[in-house]
């Protein structure tokens, strides 16, 4: 093992060299390319020709270099942060069951009112835990919950009057889900679509939050610019710049408080948004370094078309974010989600309170109780000797 060891070590040197290089290469070419946003158009255009699936940044009215110095914080409105968690249902149980807590917190961002928490749950039984392609998975739950956390914002926010209203949630708009051609997901992508569209029309300044990103969307534009027109209809197949991010990239770029340009995002998935509502869900994205001097910390930010259209709106989520990240200067994460996170997280004494739960609503209208499976059993059996070692 020690061997093996000692030539993982040396190949991951000689990576690293090799990715020094072409980080400097991505360097230049982004300089390059930092005010040619028609010419790296096209050339999205045209490998989209040969690869319909290509998945990269589309330049905006940006240049590609832009920094954009951090705001000041609004003194006025409403940031509602919303984070989900689940259990998902386990076949060895008595009673398989699945679990969705969705937390929900409140900031006033002109401080005048207390924060405000409130925590919606739900177990999925019996026929919830089927689809027509048998029993439902993590993915399916993890939908649903991405699906229920942005429908909490809606209900939340539908009489609010104050402005502006801001809602940030944990990861992507995208709804990077699998699998995506079954009719349920369908169905619920169209719910999803749905919210963001009553979002919309109230004027709600929504966006995704990524913390520590390993995406390669602008790198992979920069691709485009490197190859030669004849090597276009392999674009997404060559990468010359395989192994750089893009939060490597603008963690050289921009300073402290720094967001970077707007981008377009495309994808097979993007593209449905881009289809609905007239464009309005279109989806796009930029950089922000949430770090200190020296130590910079680079999150990607997604926000749908209506918001990205609106300069204020962008200007007004810069700042939000900027001073909510300096609210726990520590962890350099939104307050917000930190806690609609801590209110939404199912413990294991949780899944446990509520197995206990149905268990006994089974027994009192005298349904049948199944067993535990042996696996599970020692597997209780093993955490409950921990817990007694950790005494």
């Amino acid at each position: 093992m020690h061997r093996q060891i000692q030539q993982a070590a040396g190949e991951a040197q000689r990576e690293q060299a090799r990715l020094r290089d072409e980080f400097n290469r991505a360097w230049e070419t982004l300089q390059t390319w930092a005010d040619r946003l028609p010419d790296l158009g096209r050339r999205v255009e045209q490998a989209l020709r040969y690869n319909p699936s290509l998945r990269c940044a589309r330049p905006g009215q940006e240049a590609l270099t832009t920094r954009v110095p951090a705001p000041p914080a609004p003194t006025q409105g409403l940031l509602l942060a919303a984070d989900g968690s689940n259990a998902n249902p386990n076949h060895h149980d008595r009673i398989p069951f699945g679990l969705i807590n969705i937390g929900l917190f409140g900031y006033d961002l002109g401080h005048h009112r207390p924060p405000q928490e409130l925590i919606q749950s739900e177990v999925l039984l019996n026929q919830d835990l089927y689809d027509d392609l048998g029993t439902i998975g993590e993915e399916r739950i993890a939908l649903e919950r991405d699906l229920r956390e942005r429908r909490a914002l809606l209900e939340r926010l539908r009489d609010e009057t104050v402005t502006p209203l801001v809602t940030l949630t944990d990861g992507p708009l995208e709804l990077y889900r699998q699998p995506r051609e079954d009719p349920e997901f369908h169905a619920r992508f169209q719910d999803y679509l749905r919210v963001l569209t009553a979002l919309a029309a109230q004027g709600v300044i929504t966006a995704g939050y990524v913390d520590k990103p390993q995406a390669d969307l602008v790198v992979r534009l920069l691709e485009l610019a490197l190859l030669d027109e004849d090597e276009l209809a392999q674009a997404g197949q060559l990468r010359p710049l395989r192994g750089i991010t893009d939060r490597a990239l603008f963690g050289q770029l921009l300073q402290p408080g720094e967001r970077s340009a707007l981008f377009g995002l495309q994808s097979t998935t993007a593209e449905r948004f881009r289809q609905a509502a007239q464009g309005q869900l279109e989806l796009h994205f930029f950089y922000l370094n949430v770090g200190l001097a020296g130590q910079p910390k680079v999150v990607r930010v997604e926000i749908p078309h209506w918001v990205a259209v609106d300069t204020t709106a962008v200007t007004i989520l810069h700042g939000v974010l900027l001073q909510q990240t300096q609210i726990t200067p520590n962890r350099r994460y939104p307050y917000a989600l930190i806690r609609a996170h801590e209110l939404a997280v199912v413990t294991y004494q949780d899944r446990q309170a509520v197995a206990a739960m149905i268990e006994q609503e089974w027994l009192n209208q005298g349904v049948v109780v199944g067993e535990e499976s042996e696996k599970q059993r020692a597997k209780q059996d093993l955490q409950s000797s921990s817990r007694r070692s950790a005494r």
